[in-house]
């Protein structure tokens, strides 16, 4: 709101009647130095001067408009509540059997939740359902998942994708597939059926 404050505080001065001039060599006038005392000079200045006016306009409305863009595109605070459904056709990672399969998600890498693992199943069905806190103002606007096959040392991931969530926090229920597209998008590994919904604090 400053920004635009000083934009339309700029464009609304009236033009002065005693506009710039100079004097002779060595007289300067409206605060211009004797250092410009030529009419080549003169034009130069007065460039500049329209150049640096136009310069600060511009970068005032850019600011202005990048404001916009952030509040039109931030979350309100509330609770957004994801609904893990079932996979289909997940890539088996197991020499012997089927996968074990689970799925961590996250908005934040450092907050991830994550399903209970189903084992033998490379068609899991979980229908859990999961929620993050979600601040005033928050840009996170897509939902990360990684889906993964349970082993006794270690973990290996079967695939993971991403979901945009921007339609809910307008109030719209998301209910979509999600690809886990394989190296290079030739391919998949699978995908995850994803129910998301946001709640708006009062």
């Amino acid at each position: 709101m400053v920004h635009l404050a000083v934009l339309f505080s700029v464009t609304q001065q009236p033009r002065s009647k005693h506009p710039l001039t100079f004097g002779p060599a060595g007289q300067p006038k409206n605060g211009v130095s004797s250092f410009c005392e030529n009419e080549p000079c003169r034009r130069r200045l007065r460039v500049d001067i329209n150049t640096s006016i136009r310069f600060i306009l511009a970068i005032s409305l850019l600011s202005f408009t990048f404001i916009i863009m952030l509040s039109q595109h931030s979350a309100p605070r509330g609770t957004l509540v994801v609904r893990v459904i079932e996979a289909e056709n997940l890539k088996n990672e197991d020499t012997f059997g089927h996968n074990d399969a689970f799925v961590e998600l996250w908005l934040d890498k450092e907050y991830k939740q994550r399903t209970e693992v189903l084992k033998n199943a490379d068609n899991p069905v979980w229908d859990q359902e999961f929620t993050f806190p979600i601040e005033e103002g928050s840009s996170k606007h897509k939902i990360y998942l990684k889906v993964l096959d349970k082993d006794t040392l270690d973990s290996e991931k079967i695939g993971e994708g991403k979901l945009d969530i921007s339609s809910a926090f307008e109030g719209n229920e998301i209910d979509e597939w999600v690809e886990l597209p394989a190296h290079l998008h030739l391919s998949d590994h699978g995908k995850v059926h994803l129910n998301v919904r946001f709640n708006a604090d009062a």
